[in-house]
């Protein structure tokens, strides 16, 4: 019985098709529970902390800029799929890979898809998937890097045969397997600079297999932003709430920045913002659950970060606030949310006085080079675009002992269905 329901899969060019099509319950538990496991084994770090790791020698590979995706072989089916049950069928390399993994009953890998460049971007898999005919759907390639499931003639198989087993795929061609390299400490810095500094890899990824810990190994990115809240402790600012601007001037939520700070410098953002207090529709709070103070955005600030985030762990967009300040009433407005990012290890650098709140300084297209986001220059709605709107209300009463039970039902439409996932239509 295949795991497809090919009825949901969509043609595009090259005879590949793609759609959400994957209906196996077991299957998609599996992908999930796999992220969330990896997750948590991650550690992300900068090449000047390479030094402080304890452990001596590494797997170490490059790490490909793709997106996570499991590849499904049994006797009679080859696909590749994400934990969103999506799909993909057709593309040229799924033969060979079926052939070469003959004599397997059953096996899950789990890879990275990735669009061949001299450094693979995130979202060229998005336009090759949406029928780009710039990046062609049939010249992606599938990267290998651990195995979930491994079935022999009904027998399941151990974790060394696991392992065997990836060590006998190809390191090249559209499926391979993701070359590693055992390494110690103080080869890596010299593997770093080869790939990351020389060849604008994205980084590395480093395996302590004793501690069952993953590193990713990354440059530390800055971006200039503009403050729109703080939260205080004693002698100076707590967390800074940030903002990006949209080419509509609207304020994109961005980062939290709690870390960076000397005494000095927390001292002298106080002073700074303290005297810059607004009002806000939009209430946010910082990791101690501090409600932000909002401040008219005016203070541009210089933050620095190793990673980007724009799915959660279960696989659904992040969805990031919109405001907009208006000068005339000393207001946020809260405008609809859209899909955005989470900021990894962001950290304060610097006020940027020559900066000014413009699109031109503070633009939200910053980090496009680092991650690939859906319609980041779109313009915001307001939320009056999107009112809910009652479709049925009924009240129900029933005397019983001389008192009168009322019981009321509402059926309404929120309209918000498509401008965010967490709303039912």
């Amino acid at each position: 019985m295949s795991c497809l329901k090919k009825e949901y899969l969509k043609k595009l060019p090259e005879d590949c098709y793609v759609g959400k099509a994957v209906h196996h319950d077991q299957l998609l538990q599996m992908a999930n529970d796999y992220k969330k496991q990896i997750a948590s084994r991650y550690r992300l770090i900068s090449h000047s902390d390479i030094e402080q790791l304890s452990n001596d020698v590494f797997q170490v590979s490059t790490k490909i800029d793709g997106q996570l995706y499991f590849l499904y072989r049994d006797d009679n089916e080859c696909f590749i799929f994400n934990m969103k049950g999506n799909a993909i069928v057709g593309l040229p390399w799924l033969k060979n890979a079926f052939d070469q993994l003959s004599g397997l009953r059953k096996i899950v890998l789990a890879g990275e898809l990735y669009f061949p460049a001299l450094r693979p971007r995130v979202h060229s898999v998005s336009a090759a998937l949406s029928g780009n005919t710039a990046f062609p759907i049939g010249q992606l390639r599938f990267g290998v890097f651990d195995c979930l499931e491994l079935d022999v003639k009904g027998k399941k198989q151990t974790f060394q045969d696991k392992q065997k087993m990836l060590s006998n795929l190809n390191t090249e061609g559209s499926f391979h397997r993701v070359e590693q390299h055992a390494l110690k400490k103080n080869e890596v810095a010299k593997y770093y600079h080869e790939q990351v500094l020389d060849r604008n890899q994205e980084g590395l990824v480093c395996v302590d297999a004793e501690k069952n810990i993953i590193y990713k190994l990354k440059p530390r990115h800055t971006i200039d932003a503009v403050v729109t809240g703080f939260t205080a402790r004693q002698n100076g600012v707590r967390v800074l709430q940030t903002a990006l601007m949209r080419s509509d001037n609207s304020l994109q939520m961005f980062a939290q920045v709690g870390t960076g700070f000397d005494e000095q410098a927390r001292s002298d953002l106080y002073q700074l913002c303290s005297p810059l207090r607004v009002d806000s529709q939009y209430k946010e709070v910082d990791r101690h659950y501090t409600l932000f103070t909002p401040i008219r955005p005016e203070v541009v600030v210089e933050l620095s970060c190793h990673d980007f985030m724009y799915e959660k762990s279960n696989g659904m967009p992040i969805q990031k606030p919109i405001v907009h300040y208006e000068d005339a009433s000393k207001k946020y407005k809260a405008m609809l949310p859209v899909n955005f990012i989470n900021v990894l290890g962001a950290s304060f650098r610097r006020v940027r006085e020559d900066k000014s709140v413009t699109f031109s300084d503070i633009r939200t297209t910053q980090i496009a080079d680092f991650v690939d986001v859906d319609h980041i220059d779109r313009p915001a709605k307001n939320i009056e675009q999107a009112k809910s709107q009652v479709l049925r209300r009924t009240v129900y009463t029933k005397v019983l002992k001389e008192k009168t039970n009322v019981r009321k039902f509402i059926i309404w439409k929120t309209n918000k269905e498509e401008v965010d996932y967490q709303y039912p239509a």
